[in-house]
């Protein structure tokens, strides 16, 4: 797993080998049990009795590449079945420039007049006005 994100098969055993290459002290039995404990727990069950560690590595890798395909289709398929689906959109309807019936509420409108004067109020600023 790498940033939250299962690896494959063949990637796994890949950085084990390249380990193996930097460290020569690694033996074959020991990258055997590096890739059985990176594998999960389905993926090891299909394929722990089809392989043992005298096989050669890339024996193994191709037998667990098998299993690690299905595995992960089936995976994907189960997550994409599991999703509910989404209920389409209604399509909005297009815009309507006509007046409402009389019977429905209405709200008022107010326009803006330019000419109008303004009423007189007996506020206190009025007095500073005039």
């Amino acid at each position: 797993m790498l940033n939250g994100k299962t690896l494959p098969i063949q990637a796994i055993a890949n950085k084990i080998k390249q380990y193996q290459m930097q460290l020569s002290r690694i033996s074959n039995w020991q990258c055997y049990h590096q890739l059985l404990e990176a594998m999960d727990a389905p993926l090891l069950q299909a394929v722990r009795p089809l392989i043992n560690e005298d096989m050669e590595w890339e024996k193994l890798i191709e037998q667990c590449e098998i299993h690690d395909s299905v595995h992960q289709i089936n995976k994907h398929s189960a997550h994409n079945s599991s999703r509910p689906h989404q209920k389409p959109r209604p399509q909005s309807k297009p815009y309507n420039n006509t007046m409402p019936s009389s019977n429905s509420y209405s709200k008022p409108q107010y326009r803006f007049d330019r000419n109008r004067k303004p009423t007189p109020s007996t506020s206190r600023f009025t007095k500073l006005m005039q």
